[in-house]
């Protein structure tokens, strides 16, 4: 309900027919009706639905999610998250890790046994990755370039690991990305 002072200030009468006015001029015109939707296309840009690059770096920051851990974990709660770690590699994953022995194609199942196994022998093992670069490609798929951060507790795991930066070809897959590639570009020391 409106004032008096509002009355003789803004020269109406009632709330109602304010916003019923605003609403006439914002909408009646076409030029009213794009600039709201211009707004609206803007407030999704910034609120982070941003295409295909913020979701392989979404999918990349659940991905490290998985890969950490902080303490001893049960049984039943290794295999979730074996399963988890699993959704986010393709079938078959290319894999170049010559001082792992690993070259050529793996199975899925085979590098999650891998990663499951690299972190069972620690207590806190931590995993981030940064400085995430995407390049989307014609075929559809997206190259990826990153630096890993690995730390635990243990010296030799923080030398050994450090961070480094890898290469990745992800693929999506029924709306969401999997990685079908991946190989180190090179190791960074502190």
């Amino acid at each position: 309900m409106a004032t008096e002072l509002d009355t003789k200030r803004f020269g109406w009468q009632g709330r109602s027919e304010w916003v019923s006015c605003v609403m006439d001029l914002r909408f009646e015109r076409p030029i009213g009706a794009i600039r709201s939707l211009l707004w609206i296309v803007m407030v999704f840009l910034l609120a982070g639905c941003g295409g295909p690059e913020r979701e392989i770096i979404r999918t990349l920051d659940r991905l490290a999610e998985e890969l950490s851990k902080e303490g001893q974990e049960s049984v039943v709660s290794l295999v979730g998250k074996g399963q988890r770690i699993g959704d986010f590699l393709g079938e078959t994953c290319e894999v170049e890790l010559p001082e792992w022995m690993m070259t050529g194609p793996q199975r899925r199942q085979d590098l999650v046994q891998m990663a499951l196994g690299v972190r069972g022998g620690f207590a806190r093992f931590q995993v981030a990755f940064s400085e995430v670069e995407v390049e989307l490609l014609p075929s559809g798929d997206a190259l990826v370039y990153a630096v890993v951060r690995v730390s635990g507790d243990s010296e030799d795991l923080s030398r050994a690991l450090n961070r480094g930066e890898v290469s990745m070809v992800m693929r999506p897959n029924q709306g969401r990305w999997e990685i079908v590639r991946l190989e180190p570009v090179e190791a960074i020391r502190k």
